[in-house]
């Protein structure tokens, strides 16, 4: 969730952001709020408030929560965050199915092309071709066969019923919408991922400006996080593939608790002063 205000009323130039799952607070240019739904679609704006309401929820925001527990129901969109001990080592040949997603340019196909032989890699599209799941138009992934529509339910119904002995990794920017408990996010430092990006023929301007601003304020991510998905976060940036790879295996083999949150590019001058460029 990204909870956007004006702490200076609404003739205010910047506005004041808690932003992702960590609930960071940081100041951001209107632009990017009037311009951020469009690109994210993950925005919910609060009423015009002073400066001492904006730290009182902050500090609310910040404080832990004492709800008492409530049974909830299992389903293949709402999987237990936390899982027990017992659950994280798998015996030898029992199914594994994991996903790799991230921003386009993150590394998904790279790394997923390092990965043990033995291990079944899906792309996306190509399994939303052989399930028919693109007849509806719903968003487009990317694979090495070409573009993609891709109609989530259906997609999501086919992987639900799909029998997977073995380790399957499905890669794409969308499989971590997909119902697949484990989730490996790919991150990059949005002045790498604009080198990358430049260098396909495949992007255009708008959808460069598109996907660093996901990037910067951590789109995937939350999308898994509000899903209920086990995370294992991995920074690429400046990094070897086969590097990645490695670290990537690891994560999937072991299957230990999550790990994600330490990745901040808000923090990073340079990339909260082109917010504004690349939401235009």
């Amino acid at each position: 969730m990204i909870l956007l205000f004006s702490a200076g009323g609404l003739g205010a130039d910047t506005s004041t952001a808690i932003v992702g799952p960590e609930r960071r607070l940081v100041t951001v240019p209107w632009g990017v709020v009037r311009r951020f739904g469009p690109f994210c679609g993950r925005l919910r704006t609060a009423r015009s408030i002073h400066s001492q309401d904006a730290a009182r929820i902050w500090n609310r925001s910040r404080a832990p929560r004492r709800d008492k527990p409530r049974a909830r129901r299992t389903t293949p969109d709402s999987f237990p965050s936390r899982v027990s001990s017992s659950a994280r080592s798998l015996p030898l040949g029992a199914m594994v199915r994991v996903a790799i997603t991230g921003t386009p340019g993150t590394g998904k196909t790279t790394v997923s092309r390092r990965l043990p032989s033995r291990w079944q890699i899906l792309e996306v599209a190509d399994l939303a071709r052989r399930y028919r799941a693109t007849e509806t138009r719903h968003d487009v992934e990317l694979s090495r066969a070409g573009p993609a529509t891709v109609d989530l339910g259906r997609l999501s119904r086919a992987v639900q019923s799909r029998p997977s002995p073995g380790t399957e990794v499905v890669v794409g920017h969308l499989a971590h919408l997909l119902p697949i408990r484990d989730v490996v996010v790919l991150r990059c430092h949005p002045r790498e991922l604009a080198r990358r990006l430049a260098g396909s023929r495949r992007t255009t301007p708008a959808d460069l400006r598109e996907n660093l601003l996901a990037e910067a304020t951590d789109v995937v991510l939350v999308e898994a996080v509000e899903r209920r998905r086990r995370i294992w976060e991995v920074d690429t940036t400046a990094r070897a593939p086969a590097s990645v790879a490695a670290e990537v295996a690891r994560r999937i083999r072991t299957r230990g608790p999550a790990s994600f949150g330490k990745v901040d590019w808000l923090g990073d001058r340079w990339v909260t002063a082109h917010l504004l460029d690349w939401s235009r």
